[in-house]
């Protein structure tokens, strides 16, 4: 004759998942009619699932029923938390009506070869005419994620984009825990230029300087515009045949200064000459 009561079927005792990864383990059953299947950790009161009703608090831990007589225990997204020993129980008043299951959890090994160093970095034009406009990128890494936030600073004061003058546009990578901030300053005057900080919601601070060049052809100083006419009146009486920039009148006073300086010396020739014939021949 044929047993009628509940029994194990042969199924793997031991199974290793890597961290993240779905475990499942497997229970094989026969003859359960009228009796319930429990799946519960081994150091613990409380089950984890009865037949195909879960008592955990999430769908994460469930009973996957392939055909009647498999009562597989899945567990997504496993952690270290969910490794230990597992049981396979049958309601049954034979104590001995129960299966012992192993699981392992590894560690998941993250490949850090080509992740980004945790850093900040700001990139832009040093120097910007006046009526131009001031473009910086902030690229900020965190060390196990992404800032979620940047803030920028001119000169010790926070700005905001209330006006229209500045723009702040922000892209976040999860993947490579990255954020981007990009800063955009419109039609830039002096009072725009100075010391630019970006600072993460991580603290991460890096600064830039940003000057802005004064370049108004229009900036004469007091009386250069009347002492260019001046100039220009003086050039315009000379005569535009010489070479030497001297004009007529000025060249007349010359020769009329010239000939009194001869006149001049030879007075005083003359004088000196009247002066030795008296002493040298008395009469």
């Amino acid at each position: 004759m044929h047993s009628h009561h509940p029994d194990f079927r042969l199924t793997p005792r031991y199974y290793t998942v890597t961290a993240g990864q779905t475990a499942v383990l497997q229970c094989a059953v026969v003859n359960v009619e009228g009796k319930k299947v429990i799946w519960k950790k081994a150091n613990s009161f409380e089950p984890l699932t009865v037949d195909l009703e879960s008592f955990y608090n999430t769908d994460r831990i469930r009973v996957k029923q392939p055909n009647r007589h498999q009562w597989n225990l899945i567990i997504d997204n496993t952690s270290r938390e969910d490794a230990g020993m597992y049981e396979c129980q049958i309601s049954s008043k034979q104590k001995n009506l129960r299966e012992h299951f192993q699981l392992t959890v590894n560690e998941k090994i993250v490949d850090t070869t080509h992740m980004p160093r945790e850093g900040i970095v700001v990139t832009g034009t040093p120097y910007v005419d006046m009526g131009g406009n001031i473009e910086l990128i902030c690229n900020a890494t965190g060390r196990d994620h992404s800032p979620s936030s940047i803030d920028w600073f001119l000169n010790g004061n926070k700005l905001t984009t209330r006006g229209s003058k500045v723009a702040i546009k922000e892209h976040v990578a999860v993947t490579s825990r990255t954020v981007v901030s990009f800063l955009y300053v419109t039609d830039a005057q002096l009072s725009d230029g100075g010391n630019y900080v970006c600072r993460t919601s991580d603290l991460l601070i890096k600064s830039f300087t940003v000057t802005v060049l004064n370049t108004n052809k229009f900036n004469y100083k007091r009386g250069t515009i009347a002492g260019e006419r001046d100039t220009n009146s003086a050039h315009d009486k000379r005569d535009p045949g010489r070479q030497d920039g001297l004009s007529s009148d000025d060249e007349n006073s010359a020769r009329r200064a010239s000939a009194a300086a001869g006149r001049h010396v030879v007075l005083c020739l003359l004088i000196v000459l009247a002066v030795l014939r008296h002493h040298l021949f008395p009469r």
